[in-house]
């Protein structure tokens, strides 16, 4: 049997302990590349469902307005229904603005409740337009 010899295994000790002395440097910088990943995904999706709402404000309005034209009560109705739709979806747009603010302020203490509320918003935010945009191609 080989004995170990004091100096070598304080040694080997010493570098295992830097070792992991650096891992949790690591394992932050890979969090925060995370993090900054999922802000990014969080923001392209939301800008594009910005220029899904622009789109559906225009088709919209350009409904509301054949529908002037011909006089239908029915679409009137339709319009104000959309109006109050459109109100929901602009209150689901901040709210998701203000998730997204607030991811890039998070600490890590605070990021996965920070990431969860970012979530539950987006989808609020995406349920919002297909409601929208279904009682418009009905």
């Amino acid at each position: 049997m080989h004995k170990i010899k004091p100096l070598t295994l304080s040694i080997a000790l010493l570098g295992l302990l830097a070792l992991l002395a650096l891992l949790p440097l690591s394992v932050q910088a890979q969090s925060d590349a995370d993090r900054e990943t999922y802000r990014q995904e969080m923001a392209d999706t939301i800008a594009a469902l910005d220029r899904k709402i622009e789109e559906l404000k225009a088709r919209m309005q350009k409904d509301l307005d054949a529908a002037r034209a011909d006089a239908g009560e029915t679409r009137a109705d339709i319009g104000q229904d959309m109006r109050k739709l459109l109100a929901e979806l602009e209150q689901k747009r901040v709210a998701a603005a203000e998730k997204l603010r607030n991811l890039g302020t998070a600490g890590a203490n605070a990021w996965e409740g920070v990431k969860k509320d970012m979530d539950q918003a987006a989808g609020q935010l995406q349920d919002a337009y297909q409601r929208a945009w279904n009682k418009l191609t009905k």
